[in-house]
């Protein structure tokens, strides 16, 4: 980010890409906002991976196997990483407990929080793309970004833990 964000834009930026995060800078509701937030992103990703689900079927009936088994592979990076967000219990216990919030370490928090959301934005284009891509195409055009976003995503859940665990 060039300019830095404020804390309000940053909380408005993560309530437009997640539904219901309003009461996210409220103390009492940031418990509920963070699971609203985990299982939010945790859908998305079940619904990238069904895709994928769907994409592998398709090649599977038509005779294409080219790619299923990094279809398969992404299929189950998509899986382990639905679950991570959706039981993490980095941060988000230690953080939101009945104490005092580091005001700098909470907006790096939402920070967080908002690029999470971005990344699942990416990888759900990335799978509408695997979706419509030909299976000669496939693999170049449409899996290995995927494959990357799923990945970046990965990472930066990782990165979140190790900061905020």
């Amino acid at each position: 980010m060039g300019i830095r964000e404020s804390m309000a834009e940053r909380l408005e930026r993560l309530a437009r890409l997640v539904p219901g995060m309003g009461s996210y800078q409220d103390k009492e509701g940031r418990r509920d906002a963070d699971k609203r937030l985990r299982v939010t992103l945790a859908e998305r990703l079940d619904s990238a991976r069904k895709v994928v689900e769907d994409v592998i079927a398709k090649q599977q009936r038509d005779g294409h196997i080219e790619g299923l088994d990094r279809l398969g592979s992404l299929d189950r990076k998509l899986h382990q990483a639905a679950d991570s967000i959706r039981f993490a219990s980095y941060g988000f216990s230690g953080v939101f407990d009945a104490i005092k919030i580091d005001e700098e370490k909470l907006d790096r928090l939402y920070a967080f929080d908002i690029a999470l959301a971005e990344l699942v934005s990416a990888v759900q284009e990335a799978a509408e793309r695997l979706s419509t891509s030909s299976p000669q195409a496939m693999v170049t055009d449409a899996l290995e970004p995927m494959e990357q976003q799923v990945v970046t995503f990965v990472n930066k859940i990782e990165e979140r833990k190790n900061l905020f665990g």
